[in-house]
């Protein structure tokens, strides 16, 4: 089961990894557009300020990628809003 961490450039991304790896998960963290389709699973990891988090989603493109991922999607954010669906979470909060 291949697993990727989305990297932000915020949040707590290597706490997360270092938990996966005490569970014997090894993980990708990674902001590659193939690699985060191509996962099995996916983790956003969480943040606590989300205004600066979505502006670098939105720079970067990877806010319409993570709405395009067909896999189950883990997604840690402080403050937002969410919808949910049996494998997916999206991000409803806006700036």
């Amino acid at each position: 089961m291949k697993v990727a961490i989305i990297k932000y450039n915020a949040g707590n991304i290597y706490s997360v990894d270092y938990a996966l790896k005490r569970l014997g998960v090894e993980a990708v963290v990674t902001a590659d557009k193939d690699e985060l389709r191509a996962a099995d699973k996916v983790i956003f990891p969480g943040v606590g300020e989300a205004e600066t988090t979505m502006k670098f989603l939105r720079a970067s493109g990877m806010d319409a990628l993570i709405k395009e991922l067909r896999q189950p999607l883990f997604w840690g954010l402080v403050g937002c809003v969410f919808k949910t669906t049996p494998n997916y979470i999206f991000l409803l909060y806006t700036t």
